[in-house]
């Protein structure tokens, strides 16, 4: 995969609202492809976070660089230094694309991990697949935050569910776009009940829950957007 320059933007003209949702949906199958090299590579899931002693450092985003074609990037990051420090804080504007609201040039991320024990990660330890008891094609990896949630894409931040859930989504009012464990990439209507919500979540809860009860698939967002719009 080929590595892209600093701040190298997806298009130079204004994204229409099709054109923005379809790329961060093509966005979410990279991550999730990354992930997948990841876990072949190492037999688990990465961390949320690079961590010394339990310090928080970096986050999963810097982890998953070279598995995403960014391995120049990845090596100019100081891996035990927080994402702040002087050094790695400089990096902060070389965001890839993947990382990034379609159409924004700033260095914060939307895309976050969905993080806790009973979750898709945890801070410290790898994820091995089979602690998925619920199913890897039930449970919520990553989601896509509103503005007020979302983060400097280093800084080893995520989504750690508290109840009632906020609302999520930042492309559009009535949804957001969701990576299941299994790769899939789906979106979730904002009317989805709160119990749905958590079921989707939680990766060990035993809930008579299916990803079909709540997925829909980012084609037929399209398709309201722009209708005829070729895939």
């Amino acid at each position: 995969m080929e590595e892209r320059g600093p701040g190298t933007r997806q298009v130079e003209r204004e994204l229409t609202a099709a054109e923005r949702f379809q790329i961060a949906a093509g966005n979410l199958e990279r991550i999730a492809q990354a992930f997948d090299r990841y876990h072949n590579e190492h037999g688990a899931y990465p961390p949320a976070a690079i961590t010394i002693a339990g310090r928080k450092l970096l986050s999963w985003r810097v982890t998953l660089l070279p598995y995403l074609g960014y391995e120049q990037l990845y090596r100019q990051f100081r891996l035990n230094e927080p994402w702040n420090s002087a050094h790695n804080r400089k990096l902060l504007p070389l965001i890839p694309d993947v990382y990034r609201l379609p159409g924004s040039q700033t260095d914060r991320t939307h895309c976050l991990a969905v993080v806790g024990e009973s979750y898709a990660l945890r801070w410290q330890h790898g994820r091995l697949a089979d602690e998925f008891t619920d199913g890897a094609e039930n449970t919520a990896m990553l989601v896509e935050v509103p503005e007020k949630l979302a983060v400097p894409w280093t800084q080893p931040a995520d989504f750690e569910p508290s109840y009632p859930l906020p609302a999520l989504g930042c492309l559009r009012d009535d949804g957001f776009l969701v990576l299941w464990a299994s790769g899939n990439v789906g979106w979730i209507r904002s009317s989805t009940p709160q119990h749905l919500l958590k079921a989707m979540l939680t990766r060990d809860a035993g809930e008579s829950f299916f990803a079909v009860d709540v997925h829909v698939d980012p084609e037929e967002v399209v398709k309201t957007l722009h209708p005829g719009i070729s895939q």
